[in-house]
């Protein structure tokens, strides 16, 4: 097991798309009884992911038959009272499965450390290109372009004849695999030892047309129950307020639904056990209702039962046709039905302050969601200064808008 990390099993998974959708998406449950670990609301798992066996045979027939998936490798880092990364002993499987980004991105220092091992003057020169940043034969598009389409494992591949470096050279050349960070989908007092993700398979085509899957996701989907992979839990940066009966303003785009699912399984458990809840609204964004509609049923239940207040879904690229080709978000719903983000805002209610939240992609979505909200505030009721005032309390001065971007 790697240093600092823990071993879960998957008890389950289950996917929340229609059969056949080209996006898919699933609910993931970990079984976390017998490791000790504990979690709260709004946590982040980090998942530590794993090369996929045809990535690590390709690297392994490079070097064969001088090293073997089942050679037994002993590490030491150059500097004793340096950190090293690996275990003293491993395989050379376990090595290229569990430590090395073999489906990274190179880098231009790898280029460069690559390029002490060229035998050929053609290998040099284009190894030269890669990693020389003003170099007017490879301008820095040419370095984005090739390292889009290829990966550690790729590189090595194609100059396994002539820039092929020692086998122990890889531990210095390319880096360690890195966790990849989740927002928990789920709230421990809503089912005991049980972690669940809302995972969607990140799938595209690089420049040369050529189908990429990310190496995280791919893992997750790959897995059988019963697997094991290596977690940590970390602190989450968006937890629901101590106060039950404060207003929520819950944003999710996609699978930043996630810890909004944590939300609502968390005040659906503290409802049970007799607590008063205050008001909660969910604006939620998917591409299809009848495809990709994350959780719906989940809301429908939580609404049956006074867990979700209110729940507004916009569906970016249902009705094109009659919209001429543009796509509808959050933002156009708020716009289009400001009395709504009116009523969820709880403005004229001074006790009730709102604690709003958002998840889902940066790329100036929440501030177009805040200036939608700042238009529907001034459309409801207040001038369009006092709007902008009560906008600026919420998000900056009071900081009562909490977001989290990937």
């Amino acid at each position: 097991m790697p240093p600092n990390y823990h071993f879960v099993k998957l008890a389950s998974s289950e996917s929340v798309v229609r059969d056949g959708y080209d996006r898919p998406a699933a609910l993931f449950s970990f079984d976390l009884a017998e490791t000790g670990l504990e979690y709260t609301v709004g946590d982040h798992l980090a998942v530590l992911p794993r090369n996929p066996a045809p990535v690590v045979d390709k690297v392994l027939a490079l070097y064969n038959p001088e090293v073997e998936g089942s050679k037994l490798l002993s590490v030491e880092a150059v500097d004793p009272l340096g950190d090293c990364p690996f275990p003293s002993t491993l395989t050379a499987r376990e090595l290229l499965t569990q430590y090395l980004d073999l489906c990274g991105r190179p880098s231009r220092s790898f280029f460069k450390q690559l390029f002490m091992f060229a035998s050929s003057s053609t290998a040099r020169n284009q190894l030269r290109s890669l990693y020389e940043r003003d170099n007017p034969d490879a301008p820095q598009d040419a370095f984005e372009r090739y390292t889009a389409c290829n990966t550690y494992a790729d590189v090595l591949t194609e100059f396994s004849n002539t820039a092929l470096p020692p086998f122990e050279y890889l531990l210095s050349m390319i880096p360690a695999i890195t966790p990849r960070l989740y927002s928990i989908a789920s709230s421990p007092l809503y089912r005991k030892n049980r972690l669940e993700l809302l995972v969607v398979l990140n799938r595209w085509n690089d420049e040369s047309q050529t189908v990429r899957t990310g190496l995280t996701t791919r893992y997750l989907f790959g897995m059988e129950i019963g697997d094991t992979v290596a977690i940590q839990i970390r602190t989450g940066i968006l937890q629901p307020p101590e106060d039950t009966e404060a207003p929520l303003l819950m944003f999710g785009l996609g699978t930043g639904v996630a810890p909004f699912r944590g939300f609502l399984q968390h005040r659906n458990a503290l409802l049970e056990q007799g607590a008063k809840l205050g008001p909660a609204t969910l604006y939620v964004g998917f591409r299809h209702e009848n495809f990709d509609y994350y959780l719906k049923n989940d809301f429908k239940r939580w609404m049956r039962n006074g867990v979700l207040t209110e729940l507004h879904p916009a569906f970016s690229h249902d009705n094109l046709e009659e919209r001429k080709g543009r796509l509808y978000f959050i933002s156009d719903l708020i716009k289009d039905k400001p009395t709504d983000m009116a009523k969820a805002l709880h403005i004229n209610e001074k006790e009730k302050e709102v604690q709003a939240y958002y998840c889902g992609p940066a790329l100036g979505i929440p501030e177009t969601i805040q200036d939608s909200m700042t238009g529907a505030i001034s459309r409801t009721g207040l001038p369009e200064e006092e709007a902008k005032a009560y906008m600026e309390r919420l998000v900056k001065k009071e900081d009562r808008f909490h977001t989290e971007c990937f």
